[in-house]
């Protein structure tokens, strides 16, 4: 059973939407923070698009679409366990959300700090969308492939040095 720690993750797309009408935000998608200490640095997992996707070769957070009637949480859930085989055992809290064009329309993408099950397996990324993935340093944010609205909103962050961050 997923916890959630953050009310926005029990909100329906349409409710979501609602909020943001003066934005013109036509979609509403989930992303999460993996953590863990590798070396005794933090670092944060990122996938790597593929080539010929929209926004190929940008690394990026876990991260997707709310589906019609879909919560944000159940969303956070489905989309990490489809792009990285993970489950979610705790999701929040909010951690920044930023807004960018897609050919669906624009889009608001809110990202919550999570937690996996301990005994998950290793990562793995589904070669049609992501090309592969890593456990980015905070300290490499700048020179990252992440798009600066993602830069930014880590940066900004209060990343915990508590429950997801594991020995690595």
């Amino acid at each position: 059973m997923t916890a959630f720690a953050d009310s926005r993750l029990a909100m329906r797309d349409q409710e979501l939407l609602g909020t943001l009408d003066a934005d013109q935000v036509t979609r509403m998608a989930v992303g999460g923070v993996l953590c863990r200490r590798v070396n005794g640095n933090l670092t944060v997992l990122v996938l790597k698009r593929v080539a010929g996707d929209e926004y190929g070769g940008l690394e990026e957070l876990p991260s997707g679409g709310v589906e019609p009637g879909e919560t944000a949480g159940e969303a956070l859930a489905r989309e990490v366990r489809e792009e990285t085989g993970l489950s979610i055992q705790a999701a929040g809290p909010f951690l920044f959300d930023f807004t960018y064009p897609t050919r669906r329309g624009t889009t608001r993408q809110l990202n919550f700090l999570i937690d996996v099950a301990d005994d998950d397996p290793p990562v793995r990324v589904d070669p049609a969308e992501h090309e592969s993935f890593r456990w980015l340093p905070l300290t490499e944010l700048a020179d990252s492939g992440l798009s600066p609205n993602v830069r930014r909103g880590l940066a900004g962050s209060r990343l915990p040095a508590r429950g997801p961050v594991t020995g690595g």
